[in-house]
């Protein structure tokens, strides 16, 4: 049985591969230039409160997915990268669940923007987190 987490992120990434060419999955995955634009999805975080005290208990579950928008520093960066931002948005508000059953719609929270200079050039970084809420009996 997968794992709730890797479901949340699996889904994702196979909607984001609807609109995109190139959609990875896992944190410590850094993209060459050549791989360039392209977006990361990985599970940033999970909350756990209980939601009933019933015999099994069940538990909100919030989880903390994140978007990583990754394009080539120039003059045009800001731009792709925002429009690449967008596209995300819409596909998650076309696919509110992702297509799980009783994954709650993902709502956008924190925007971060960075830079990395350590590759072959610099690299432009814009990462979008989204909450979604699930409820279940195990913690």
């Amino acid at each position: 049985m997968t794992n709730r987490l890797t479901e949340i992120r699996n889904a994702a990434v196979n909607v984001l591969k609807q609109k995109f060419q190139r959609v990875y999955s896992g944190r410590g995955f850094a993209p060459a230039q050549s791989q360039l634009p392209c977006v990361v999805v990985y599970v940033d975080s999970r909350r756990t409160e209980p939601e009933t005290f019933d015999s099994p208990p069940i538990y909100r579950q919030t989880v903390r997915l994140v978007t990583l928008v990754c394009v080539q520093a120039n003059t045009g960066a800001d731009e792709l990268a925002e429009e690449m931002l967008s596209v995300v948005q819409q596909a998650f508000v076309e696919h509110p669940d992702l297509g799980i059953d009783g994954l709650e719609n993902l709502v956008p929270d924190l925007l971060n923007i960075g830079s990395d200079d350590s590759g072959e050039a610099v690299t432009v970084y814009y990462q979008q987190g989204w909450q979604a809420i699930y409820f279940d009996t195990a913690v």
